[in-house]
C-alpha cells in the first residue's frame, strides 16, 4: 500500500512482511532529501515496521552540515521505531555504505543490520530471507 507520494518520493508498505520500501531515482534538493527523512521516521513509527528498503538512486550530495542533520535526525531515532533491518539499493554503494556502517558500528546498542546492495532483487533475499512464503515464491524450496 502506497503511503506517501510527493513529487519524486514514493512509500511504500508491505505489511505481510512489515516492509517499508522507499524510492527516489532521481536527484533530491536537500531540503526535499530531509523531508523524505522526516516522513519515513513518522511511517515507522505509525506501523509495525521491522525492515526498511531504500531504493536512492541518486542521493544529494554528502556535506559536513547534511551528515550532521541525518546523525541527528535520522540515525539517532532508528533505535527508537523497532527497525531491525536496514537495506539500500545504489549506484554510488562505497561512500554512504561507509558512512553509515560505520556509524552503526559505533552504536552500542544497536540491534539494526546494515547492507547495501546493488540490484532490487539481492536487497529483498537479504531483507526477507527468514520469510518461508517469500522464499518458496522466489526460489520454489
Amino acid at each position: 500500500m502506497i503511503l506517501f507520494q510527493q513529487h519524486l518520493i514514493e512509500i511504500e508498505y508491505d505489511i505481510d512482511h512489515k516492509l517499508l520500501q522507499v524510492r527516489w531515482t532521481d536527484p533530491l534538493s536537500i531540503v526535499s532529501y530531509r523531508q523524505a527523512l522526516k516522513k519515513i521516521i513518522e511511517i515507522i513509527s505509525a506501523y509495525e515496521v521491522k525492515s526498511l528498503l531504500l531504493e536512492t538512486y541518486n542521493s544529494p550530495g554528502s556535506d559536513h552540515k547534511n551528515e550532521l542533520w541525518k546523525n541527528n535526525f535520522f540515525l539517532n531515532k532508528y533505535r527508537k521505531i523497532g527497525l531491525k533491518k536496514i537495506a539500500r539499493v545504489c549506484l554510488d554503494s562505497a561512500t554512504e555504505n561507509l558512512q553509515i556502517s560505520s556509524w552503526l558500528q559505533k552504536e552500542q546498542t544497536s540491534d539494526v543490520e546494515f547492507r547495501q546492495f546493488k540490484y532490487q532483487f539481492e536487497a529483498y533475499d537479504w531483507l526477507l530471507e527468514q520469510d518461508k512464503e517469500y522464499l518458496y515464491l522466489r526460489y520454489g524450496t
